[in-house]
């Protein structure tokens, strides 16, 4: 998603608040998807530190996407089993 529709979603974001963005990725080592919560100034400051963050885990991941949240996200467990 580029920068100008996001702040077209949400046009109170400007470059001094820091927007929640959700990196998702793929953990070969378990086979699950994580979640990792990042708070950017734009869109390249977050594409920027997901990079980082997948650079420097010791964990197997791949990118799967990263999505930008305005206006936050609920989580209610840590942990969801993908089958009940």
């Amino acid at each position: 998603m580029n920068e100008s529709k996001v702040t077209e979603q949400c046009p109170q974001v400007n470059n001094m608040q820091k927007m929640l963005w959700m990196l998702i990725c793929h953990n070969y080592d378990t086979d699950w998807d994580e979640l990792i919560p990042l708070y950017a100034t734009s869109q390249e400051d977050a594409e920027n530190q997901a990079q980082r963050w997948i650079s420097q885990t010791k964990r197997p991941l791949a990118r799967i996407e990263l999505r930008p949240y305005p206006r936050g996200f609920t989580l209610s467990r840590e942990e969801l089993p993908g089958r009940i």
